[in-house]
């Protein structure tokens, strides 16, 4: 017999350049692809494709989980390396950053009423983090690092060889990317999905046919761009892998899914070759367990392609585990999660050419 039950999945959703901004902060987006983190708690930032998830508490109204990933390709050379941070803020319903009724995208894009330049952290302009250096010249724009300001030169201001980009009027889906380090932005859609929990005996009995096993390799070679992909996938298919027949048995239901949320349930496995860990490290804050939340699935890849080079980022499968009781945060600031990848592969990369003059020193501020 099979158990079916009933998990969230998350798709992609293409914004205007009019629309994009439905992503800033102030809206309380659903949750969010690339460009910079629209951070709960602006004023208490982590010191390092968000998830919203309303909480049982009354200290976690709004709740979002933040997931980082690598883009240093060594990071990916080893299967068992975990390259993934994942954070966690909520807020009480009655809060400093946003008011107690939710603002319409609809009515007009308008500035953050909240915005309180004494108590919000400075962001850098590259990648959206708490920033603590200032440019030399024009001492407005602020970066985390050197190597950020060096990203963002080109298109500065204060660069006198800036290049401007140039807007594709013919296509109003076509976002221009804020920088090379961000991933273009995508906002997020939920639907249902009835899984279904299959027992041996259930698999036997709906056995794919080897011409859609064969469809089920290129479409996941595709969407990993793994080098060499197909001997490994082969290999995977002559031993018997139950768990990865059953990934891609799923995924091809909704091909377009980026994740699937599915609070203190049981991650779905890419392979049997590489295991899920057998313990779960505690939370941060409590100490009490964690439990799984939701996963990223490989479609989610072939978005954060349009980087304009080929990215480091490599997984099956990146499944998040937060606290279990969304225990509260000390001053609703963010707590770090546990997130693991689990892999059956590797992908090359070429790193972004940054080519151009030296920018201007940075000041601390």
């Amino acid at each position: 017999m099979a158990d079916r039950r009933e998990i969230y999945l998350g798709f992609p959703v293409k914004v205007t350049k009019n629309d994009v901004a439905s992503l800033q902060r102030q809206y309380l987006p659903l949750g969010k692809i690339g460009g910079h983190p629209a951070w709960l708690n602006p004023t208490l930032l982590p010191s390092s494709k968000q998830i919203y998830c309303r909480g049982q508490e009354e200290h976690a109204f709004h709740r979002y989980l933040y997931v980082f990933v690598c883009n240093n390709p060594s990071c990916y050379e080893d299967e068992k390396s975990q390259p993934i941070r994942v954070f966690r803020c909520q807020l009480p319903l009655e809060n400093s950053y946003f008011l107690a009724e939710k603002i319409n995208f609809d009515d007009g894009e308008v500035p953050d009423p909240c915005f309180n330049p004494e108590t919000f952290r400075k962001i850098c302009a590259v990648c959206g983090c708490h920033a603590t250096k200032l440019c030399g010249k024009c001492n407005s724009t602020s970066y985390c690092c050197i190597d950020h300001q060096k990203i963002d030169w080109k298109h500065h201001d204060c660069n006198p060889k800036k290049v401007v980009q140039k807007e594709d009027e013919t296509n109003p889906f076509k976002l221009e990317k804020l920088n090379e380090f961000v991933f273009c932005e995508y906002g997020i859609e939920l639907d249902t999905d009835d899984f279904i929990l299959r027992t041996e005996s259930d698999d036997e009995s709906d056995e794919e046919s080897d011409e859609e096993k064969k469809d089920d390799i290129k479409n996941l070679m595709k969407e990993l761009n793994v080098k060499n992909g197909m001997e490994m996938l082969a290999d995977l298919e002559e031993n018997n892998d139950v768990a990865y027949d059953q990934f891609t048995k799923t995924l091809r239901r909704d091909p377009s899914q980026i994740l699937r949320y599915d609070r203190h349930g049981t991650p779905l496995s890419a392979t049997d070759h590489v295991k899920f860990p057998s313990k779960i490290p505690p939370c941060s804050v409590c100490k009490g367990p964690r439990s799984f939340e939701f996963q990223l699935t490989p479609h989610i890849l072939s978005l954060i392609e349009e980087r304009g080079n080929v990215s480091p980022v490599d997984f099956a499968t990146v499944c998040v585990y937060t606290c279990k009781k969304d225990c509260e945060i000390p001053n609703n600031g963010y707590a770090e999660e546990y997130g693991f990848r689990q892999s059956f592969g590797h992908v090359g990369f070429d790193a972004p050419d940054l080519d151009g003059d030296e920018p201007a020193g940075l000041e601390e501020h």
